[in-house]
């Protein structure tokens, strides 16, 4: 078995208790194949350490690194959305981050077979035939090029038609 997840590093929302930090991040499983799960995201902060020094200008080094924090239970991914508003709002948070890393490993301009596109956005369980029917429209514009029906994220740069 492979496992497939989806993570989302997002800033944990405000509550009437607790005002996250400006440099606070909750690091957020929204999807995996696994039975296991933890339940809940990791909280963290980053914080900048010194790494070294150089050696040229014996000035300090720094970098970025992350502070693990807690595991906190009660967020989650529809604490972090909203509750569920029925079949898109189940699909749309996994989807549009299916979506733009699997063009962004493509490029940019191009257009692909929206058959191939839906085929894996199923195959990843970010969607479903129905909900593809009626929500992909919000996420991809698609033509008919010569009967083949192709498609790219919306606000994609446009090229000239071939």
């Amino acid at each position: 078995m492979t496992c497939r997840s989806l993570i989302a590093v997002i800033e944990p929302p405000a509550t009437e208790d607790y005002e996250p930090d400006q440099f606070e991040k909750a690091m957020l499983q929204v999807k995996v194949n696994l039975p296991e799960h933890p339940g809940g995201a990791w909280r963290f902060c980053t914080e900048k350490v010194e790494v070294g020094t150089d050696p040229d200008y014996h000035t300090p080094i720094y970098a970025t690194r992350q502070a693990w924090e807690e595991l906190d239970h009660n967020l989650t991914p529809k604490s972090a959305v909203g509750p569920a508003r029925g079949p898109k709002s189940q699909y749309e948070l996994p989807f549009a981050m299916w979506l733009q890393a699997f063009f962004a490993a493509r490029p940019e301009r191009e257009w692909y077979g929206t058959d191939f596109v839906k085929k894996m956005a199923i195959m990843e369980k970010v969607t479903t035939e129905s909900w593809w029917q009626k929500n992909s429209g919000t996420y991809l514009e698609k033509r008919n090029e010569n009967g083949f029906w192709i498609c790219r994220p919306k606000g994609a740069t446009p090229t000239e038609t071939q």
